[in-house]
């Protein structure tokens, strides 16, 4: 459930989670799952950023190659 509304949330705050290893792409953890996801435009400022993209959602253990 804490997943399911991390992802919901990205809505709003797209840009308060840091980029990871691949450029452009941010990730959020939240309960044991990363979400990788894409902002476009990012702008740096969640009420000015464009649409978000989720990538991939890793679940606990799994190896996170993109």
């Amino acid at each position: 459930m804490r997943s399911a509304m991390a992802l919901l949330s990205l809505r709003h705050e797209p840009c308060t989670w840091p980029e990871k290893d691949h450029p452009g792409i941010r990730q959020r953890s939240v309960t044991g799952y990363s979400i990788a996801y894409r902002v476009s435009p990012d702008t740096g400022k969640n009420d000015t950023a464009g649409d978000v993209e989720v990538i991939r959602v890793f679940g606990p253990g799994q190896d996170q190659v993109l």
